[in-house]
C-alpha cells in the first residue's frame, strides 16, 4: 500500500497504485507512516499519482504533523497534483503544511 524509501536520514513514503486517500484506505496506511513519524525521522510524504484526498485522508495528514511536531520531528509533502491541491487550498492547508512540488526541492529544504 505504501512504498519507503531511506535516503540517509530521510524516510521518502510514497502512495504506488494508489489514486485517492480517502475512508476506505487511509486506516491501512495511518499506522505505516506514523511509526516512521515516532522513530525522529524526517519524513516526506510524497503524493506523486493521488488525485483526491477526501475529509478522513486530511484528518490522518493533520494528525501526522501533529505527531511530528510533538516530538520533533520533520513532515513535508511534495508532488501534489493540481486535484489535490485545490483542496489544499480551499482548506486554506498550504499555510499549516510545507509543501514543495517535488523530492528534490522537499530534500535541499530539510
Amino acid at each position: 500500500m505504501i512504498k519507503v524509501e531511506q535516503e540517509k536520514d530521510i524516510c521518502i513514503i510514497s502512495f504506488p497504485g494508489i489514486s485517492r486517500l480517502n475512508v476506505n484506505n487511509i486506516g491501512e496506511i495511518k499506522d505505516p507512516i506514523t511509526a516512521k513519524i515516532t522513530t525522529g525521522s524526517k519524513v516526506i510524504l510524497d503524493f506523486s499519482g493521488i488525485n483526491y484526498i477526501d475529509s478522513s485522508g486530511f484528518g490522518v495528514l493533520l494528525s501526522f504533523l501533529r505527531t511530528s511536531k510533538t516530538i520533533d520531528s520533520k513532515l513535508m509533502l511534495c508532488c501534489i497534483m493540481p486535484e489535490v491541491m485545490s483542496l489544499v487550498r480551499l482548506l486554506q492547508l498550504q499555510t499549516v503544511f510545507s509543501i514543495y512540488p517535488d523530492r528534490d526541492t522537499c530534500i535541499k529544504n530539510l
